[in-house]
Parts: structure tokens; C-alpha cells; sequence
């Protein structure tokens, strides 16, 4: 079968002399391999490197670099990084299958200075970049040992990996100039050096370093800024300057790193990962774009590659730009782009796939309510509601999360149309389930769902008070909502789909219009919904939600501040704008649909 993926076969690395690969199919296979590894797609990386070390004869160097990229897939990375230099997947001797594995990466750093050693013994020449190589070879092993070790010794294990890549680093990008592999020797040492500290470079949501990881950052920012210099176009350092500057204060920095993983056709998670950048910026419409592309290219491998099943960890990649691409679409106010994604998402994994591959439970369960997240931003109340509910006792549903999620949102939609009693009925089941959840460790990247849903459960008690007419109890709990929404980890998406604040925002604004409201509490409410839509555009620059909240606070206080009068055009022509996107096919009304009551659709 010919290979399903388009990409682009001229990729090779300075750490093996071009003249060496004399067998054209190790290098297309060479070339395959690199944009895998650059790409974080371990699995098929380590495939197409043993299907490169297949044919006839390989030169000393490919054969070490071969090793080298094994040892290193089947390590940590910044994006499975367990505990911090400990990968538990140990799986059986069969080295095609297992993944990260103990066993794989400990093997290939001993073969691969076995046959350095060899080689050295026997008279044969040896290269100035097979010397590298065996350098850092010797570096990578650090990280490696057999099977079994104590995953509570992990992080002692990482940080002489680093000190080890440092002094190769040193040895031959600093000493010596215009040394071979340059690009590679970097991108291997800042990947273990961002590995020390993963997604946690920096706090969130202020983009400052940490007082202890102020070293890294400072390492960190060096290495790819010299990097990136002299080579641009690498693909693996434009991967980690993205990782890298998406949450740090300057997110926009990593634009030219984006134009780069964006050429990068058919490898799906380098086209996805400008995204990260986009959705940081305000740009939704590239952000659905490029998940869409990506999602494509998902779709070539997923079920054509051996490496690339139900049962591989790529799994959680292809999961991953479909969500992506539900974030930015539901952020950016395209419902069909949005239902889209939901869909796409169910063709992957669906109740059928989890109940039949329970191992894949506790990290995809919560991929499977998107739909959910999307009806309730939509405000499609109808449609909730006129969802089966399960007939199994919902402490007793393998699916707790996504019984959990439906009556969350089945309780917005009563408590939209003022049938509170009902509304607490289903808060009620969904409190009831979050210690199940937390006990069973659901989880969707960055965020155990207990504690995203835990904020989605006060974001109902918030919306039910409201619609019981306690506003300012409603208001209250509703604070902590946001509370809770801003301690969540830093992640991409966001834990939450909906911003809390959009919701806070849209019923302050209500409140605000209701006949009976005071002047005094008027003008408090339509300061407060003012704050609160600023500070979420911060958050998530140009979203039309909060563009319209604050278009909507500037223009009733208009008159009253005059200050606000060119802010209004301001807001207003910004909205406009947002809502010219190919993709925008939903007015939006309020900065939340619960701020539109009893308009069912």
C-alpha cells in the first residue's frame, strides 16, 4: 500500500553527511521519520525508522541517528510527560507496539553505542558526526534504564539528561562553529530542557516565569531565539516555540513559527499547533482552518497506519484537533464549523469505542459531550432537552462524565425557561456524580474533569438563583464561577468551553434591563458586566461574545460617560469586522444565550 500521507520527503538532518545514504528509500523513510518526531507522532516516527534501518547496509551514522530518534520517542515529551522523566508504559518485548516504552528506548541507546563501539573497535573510520552522534547517544541514556524503575525517582533521572545534552550542546554549537547538526543538537537539548518544567514555564494567567523555572525560561528562550535564527524553518524548533511562548505574556511572538508548522502538509499536529497561537490571538477563523486541515490529514493516517489505531496514543492527537477546532469555532461564534467538529469527533470515538476500549476512558470520556458544550452556547435548549436520558442509574453509568455533562446542560436549559425546581433536580444528579468522576480520574489534557465540571455546577447554581429572581445571590456564586474558571490549569483549549464570564456578563447586563431594577444597582450592574467583559477579552482577545457585552455596557452608560462615545464605534466596528468571517453564521444577541430568557429554539 502506497503511503497515505503527502509529505514532504527532502527533510533530513545535518547529523548524517547527505553523500552517506546512498539508498533513496532510506532517505524518503529518513525524511518521514524526522517530520514524525518533529510532529510528536512517536509512534509512527519509530516505525518509519525501523522500516529506514530495514534496508541493506545502512552507514554508521544513520544507524546511530535511527537509535538515537527510538530512544527519544519512546522517552517522555512535553505533551506526555507522566512523571517528569518516568514513562509507566512498559509494555511487552514486542518493540512495534510498545509505546512510550522503558524497554524500547533502553535497548536502542545500548545498541546504538554497542555499535559505535564496535565500529571504533574494528579500525573503522569514524566520522565527526558519528562522534556527535555517540555524544548524544550517551545523553539520551541518561533518561533510560531497563524496566522497572521507581516512577518516584523520575525527576533525578531527567535533570543530569539535561546537564548531559548541555555540555554536547556546548561542545559543538559553541566551541566550534558551523558544526554539523546544529539545528538537531538544539532542538534534542531544549526538548529536555522543557521537559524539567512541562506547561509550567510560566504562570498563568499573568505569563510571567516562575521564580524557580526563571533559569529555564531565560536557557530556554536562548537556545530557540539562536535556533530559530539560523534555522527558521526547522519544524522541531518551530514545535517548541509555540509550546514555549503560548503561555508567556507574548504569545504573538511565535506568529513566524506559525507560518512554518502551517506549511507542513498532511502532518497533522504541526498544522494544528499554530493554532494554539491563534486562538491566543483572536484569529478563530485560521484556528478552524488549520484544525480542519489537520483533522484531514488525521483522517489519512488514522486506520492506514499500523501505528496510528484506536489503540495508539496518536488517538489522543486526532481527539485533540477536532476539540481544537469545537473551541475555536464556539469561541469565535460559527456554529456550523462548531457542529462540525462534534460530529467529526464521534466518527474517532463514540460510547461504542470507549465501552469496547475502556483503557481509553478516562482520558477521551469527556470528548464525547462536545456536542453538549456547543448546544448550550448556541443556546439550542430544545435539542437538550430532547435528549434520551439513560436508563441505568447514573452513579452506576461507565459514561459518569457524559451523564454528568447532559445534565448539566439539561438544567441550564430548565432554569433558561424558568423551571428552576427541575433545573435543581438535574444540579442535584450532577453533584452526585462528580465524586465518582474524581474517584474514576477523568481527565481531558491539562484539567481533571471533576474540577471543570465542578465549575460548570456552580455556573448552573448561578444561572438557577438568577432565574428564581435571588440576583444577588446569583451574581455571588456566579463570581466564584469565574473564581474557579481562572484556577484551572493553563490549557488548549480551555478547560471550560464557555468562559464563565459570559455568562456572569450576559445576566448583569439582564439584570440591568429588568423594569424593576434601581438606578443605583442599574449603574453598579453595568459597571461590574463592563469589568467582567474587559477582563475576559484579555483572556480571549476579539471573542464577539464579550465584544458584544461591552458594546452593550458602553452603549447603554453612553450619554452618561462620555468618554465611551468613541469606544462604542470602537467595539462596535471591531464586532462587525469579527462577524464578516467566512465562518460566522449566528447572531449574536448576548455575550451568553441564558441573557435571552425563555427564547426557545
Amino acid at each position: 500500500m502506497a503511503y497515505p500521507l503527502n509529505i514532504d520527503t527532502s527533510i533530513s538532518t545535518d547529523l548524517i553527511p547527505s553523500t552517506s545514504i546512498t539508498n533513496p528509500q532510506s532517505a524518503v523513510w529518513l525524511s518521514r521519520a524526522l517530520i514524525h518526531q518533529y510532529g510528536f507522532n512517536h509512534e509512527e516516527s519509530i516505525s518509519c525508522l525501523r522500516k529506514c534501518l530495514s534496508f541493506p547496509d545502512p552507514p554508521l551514522e544513520l544507524t546511530l541517528f535511527c537509535h538515537l530518534l527510538i530512544a527519544s520517542c519512546s522517552g517522555p515529551n512535553y505533551n506526555f510527560h507522566s512523571k517528569n522523566g518516568y514513562f509507566e508504559y512498559s509494555a511487552s518485548n514486542n518493540k512495534s507496539g510498545a509505546y512510550p516504552s522503558q524497554l524500547v528506548g533502553f535497548e536502542a541507546v545500548v545498541e546504538g553505542l554497542r555499535l559505535f563501539e564496535e565500529a571504533e573497535a574494528s579500525g573503522q573510520e569514524i566520522t565527526t558526526h558519528a562522534r556527535i552522534l555517540k555524544d548524544l547517544l550517551s545523553a539520551e541514556s541518561c533518561k533510560h534504564s531497563p524496566p522497572g524503575r521507581d516512577p518516584s525517582l523520575g525527576p533525578l533521572f531527567l535533570q543530569p539528561t539535561v546537564e548531559a545534552f548541555k555540555k554536547v550542546y556546548e561542545k559543538y554549537t559553541q566551541t566550534i562553529h558551523n558544526h554539523p547538526g546544529v539545528a538537531d543538537i538544539t532542538f534534542l537539548y531544549a526538548q529536555n530542557l522543557m521537559l524539567l518544567h512541562p506547561w509550567k514555564l510560566f504562570e498563568y494567567p499573568s505569563g510571567k516565569p516562575y521564580p524557580h523555572t526563571a533559569d529555564a525560561v531565560k536557557e530556554i528562550t536562548s537556545l530557540l531565539s539562536s535556533g530559530l535564527t539560523s534555522n527558521p524553518n526547522h519544524l522541531g524548533l518551530c514545535h517548541l516555540h509555540v509550546h514555549f511562548l503560548e503561555m508567556s505574556s507574548t504569545p504573538e511572538l511565535a506568529l513566524p513559527s506559525c507560518l512554518v508548522l502551517r506549511s507542513a502538509v498532511d502532518c497533522s499536529h504541526l498544522l494544528h499547533m499554530s493554532t494554539h497561537i491563534d486562538v491566543l490571538i483572536g484569529d478563530y477563523q485560521s484556528a478552524v482552518v488549520y484544525n480542519t486541515l489537520a483533522a484531514e490529514a488525521d483522517l489519512k493516517m488514522f486506520g492506514n497506519l499500523d501505528s496510528c489505531g484506536r489503540s495508539s496514543f496518536f488517538l489522543g492527537y486526532v481527539c485533540h484537533d477536532f476539540h481544537m477546532k469545537v473551541y475555536a469555532s464556539v469561541l469565535g461564534g460559527f456554529e456550523g464549523m462548531a457542529r462540525e467538529g462534534s460530529n467529526g469527533i464521534k466518527e474517532i470515538v463514540n460510547e461504542k469505542v470507549l465501552l469496547d476500549n475502556k483503557k481509553l476512558m478516562d482520558g477521551c470520556e469527556g470528548f464525547l459531550s462536545l456536542g453538549l458544550h456547543v448546544d448550550v452556547r448556541f443556546g439550542r435548549w430544545e435539542r437538550i432537552l430532547d435528549q434520551k436520558l439513560n436508563p441505568i442509574m447514573p452513579s452506576e453509568s461507565e459514561l459518569c462524565v457524559s451523564v454528568a455533562t447532559l445534565r448539566w446542560a439539561r438544567g441550564m436549559a430548565l432554569a433558561v425557561q424558568g423551571r428552576c425546581v427541575e433545573a435543581r433536580v438535574e444540579r442535584q444528579i450532577l453533584l452526585n456524580l462528580l465524586p465518582v468522576i474524581e474517584t474514576k480520574g477523568r481527565y481531558l489534557h491539562n484539567n481533571t474533569l471533576h474540577s471543570t465540571l465542578t465549575v460548570e455546577s456552580e455556573k448552573l447554581l448561578g444561572e438557577i438563583l438568577y432565574f428564581e429572581d435571588k440576583k444577588e445571590e446569583a451574581f455571588e456564586v456566579l463570581r466564584n464561577a469565574v473564581k474557579l474558571d481562572d484556577g484551572l490549569n493553563y490549557d488548549e483549549p480551555w478547560g471550560v468551553m464557555n468562559p464563565s464570564r459570559h455568562a456572569l456578563g450576559a445576566l448583569l447586563l439582564l439584570g440591568a434591563g429588568c423594569g424593576c431594577c434601581t438606578n443605583e444597582n442599574r449603574a453598579k450592574y453595568l459597571e461590574e458586566a463592563e469589568l467582567t467583559f474587559r477582563a475576559d477579552l484579555k483572556l480571549h482577545p476579539k471573542n464577539p461574545w464579550s465584544m458584544k457585552g461591552l458594546y452593550d455596557c458602553l452603549f447603554k452608560s453612553n450619554g452618561e460617560v462620555e468618554r465611551n462615545n468613541s469606544e462604542v464605534d470602537e467595539v462596535g466596528a471591531d464586532l462587525v469586522a469579527q462577524r464578516s468571517n467566512t465562518f460566522a453564521d449566528f447572531v449574536i444577541e448576548s455575550s451568553c444565550e441564558c441573557g435571552k430568557r425563555r427564547r426557545l429554539r
